[in-house]
């Protein structure tokens, strides 16, 4: 007999019609052998209440799975209590316990001390010593040193700007980097290029790329654009010439790896390198491309330069190309003490407190390796002239904006709109010629407006000034 359910399936489209009486005939296994239901809708006798019905069936024998069966209780038998000890040995351990708590003394001071102290010699940093006021400042982390940027100051706007240099002096005599500091963030930067770390410590510091702009500046009218670049640096490689140099360098990166460790013992190359401030030079950062260490050498930095106009050119051409930064010295190849890149690797040895820099340049079918080593002299000059630089042109920029904002004329720029200028009445553009009279109501002309192609040599009257100057001789007369 094979098995068949019934049940009354409601109407979907009335709940308050008489409900439809729906079989279904199934085999154990689940197959379903037949089905009737009285809608009569179709003639295939299979409808959508057939259907809720076989879904009704099969949710009641899933939940009945689901559940644990409760009239089926299996009770777990208590395991003996049986001893497997052998009978001496297990009257010995019974009866030579004794329920009496054994006295610990206490530790006295010295032994806490003398174990706190075992305890940090380990070199492990326990929680514990984080507490203790004798080691606590081991955990401290040195607060790192706010960027520049938060020295700007709306008060200071209202200033002249000989009172804003008095107020940049101040802020350079307490601009302040620990050597903690300057570790924290050379680890904190390192290996990230675009970090956000990185922009904001080395935003309004003048870095190794830009030292000989900055040595070569007349303090009187500072460009603009180099400002800029130190107050508000961008991070990103935006040219198709910076984007091709930067995916390059490891191609040099690996050949001078292996030209250096063939004669050099024991030598060890990164190229992880982050933002270096030295406490000496504050208002500076140099971020080399790499550290080399060796035993017979010590401690270095590597500086890579990678252009396509090196690539592009013969080497009997290289010393022709324009602005190339080597030379020829005694038959051999040497860096310009005038070009960029020794400033740069000058600033770079001197913040980082090296010996020596590996300055590798490529060149077609070689590659280039001179070892340059830090020279005094020069970078006091460059120590001097950018503090110089610094003071009058970048703080005046990081507290009030001095360049950048749009700046309100002065009192004699105001009078000079105001006072009538040349008949035309135009801007003051051109070759300007002043009137010597005393009595001119107007004083400044152009030239061209006068019909003159070039600056008299003799004093020189205004049309207006020159009829009254003949007037008054005719009276005289």
């Amino acid at each position: 007999m094979k098995p068949r359910s019934r049940m009354l399936v409601n109407q979907s489209e009335d709940t308050n019609k008489k409900p439809h009486d729906v079989w279904v005939i199934i085999q154990p296994d689940g197959d379903v052998v037949s089905s009737h239901c009285t809608c009569g809708s179709v003639l295939s006798e299979a409808c959508s209440h057939v259907v809720a019905a076989l879904f009704a069936i099969d949710a009641c024998v899933r939940i009945q799975q689901d559940v644990a069966c409760s009239y089926h209780q299996y009770l777990t038998e208590s395991t003996c209590d049986n001893h497997f000890l052998a009978p001496v040995k297990r009257n010995k351990t019974t009866h030579n316990c004794s329920d009496t708590p054994v006295h610990v003394p206490a530790p006295t001071e010295d032994e806490i001390k003398q174990f706190y102290k075992s305890v940090a010699d380990s070199g492990a940093k326990s929680v514990i010593l984080s507490v203790l006021p004798d080691y606590c400042e081991e955990f401290r982390t040195p607060k790192l040193p706010p960027p520049l940027t938060d020295l700007y100051d709306e008060v200071n706007t209202q200033l002249s700007f000989s009172d804003l240099l008095d107020q940049c002096s101040n802020a350079f005599s307490r601009l302040i980097v620990t050597p903690d500091q300057a570790t924290i963030i050379e680890e904190q930067t390192r290996g990230f290029i675009q970090s956000r770390q990185r922009l904001k410590q080395e935003t309004g510091r003048i870095t190794a790329s830009t030292l000989k702009s900055v040595c070569q500046t007349k303090l009187a009218d500072p460009p603009l654009s180099l400002i800029r670049t130190i107050c508000y640096p961008d991070m990103t490689c935006s040219t198709e010439t910076t984007k091709w140099v930067c995916n390059h360098e490891s191609t040099s990166w690996k050949l001078y790896e292996e030209l250096h460790k063939l004669t050099h013992k024991q030598a060890e190359i990164s190229n992880e390198t982050g933002l270096n401030i030295n406490p000496l030079y504050p208002h500076m950062a140099a971020v080399p491309d790499g550290y080399v260490t060796c035993l017979c050498c010590g401690e270095g930095i590597v500086e890579v330069m990678c252009s396509l106009c090196f690539l592009k050119t013969t080497e009997g051409e290289l010393p022709k190309v324009l602005d190339f930064c080597l030379h020829l010295v005694n038959g051999s190849m040497r860096l310009k003490t005038d070009h960029d890149f020794f400033y740069q690797v000058q600033t770079q040895l001197h913040i980082t407190n090296k010996k020596y820099c590996d300055f590798v340049v490529c060149i077609p079918t070689n590659i280039h390796i001179e070892r340059i080593f830090p020279d005094e002299n020069f970078w006091q000059k460059c120590v001097e002239a950018s503090k110089a630089f610094y003071i009058h042109a970048v703080l005046p920029e990081l507290m009030v904006k001095w360049y950048s904002r749009q700046k309100h004329p002065t009192e004699d720029e105001i009078t000079a709109l105001i006072e009538p200028f040349c008949y035309c009445r135009t801007t003051r553009k051109g070759i300007i010629i002043k009137c010597q009279s005393d009595t001119c109501k107007i004083k400044n002309f152009h030239l061209t407006c006068q019909g003159l192609k070039a600056l008299p040599k003799k004093t020189w009257l205004c049309p207006e000034c020159r009829t009254l100057s003949k007037a008054s001789q005719l009276e005289h007369k």
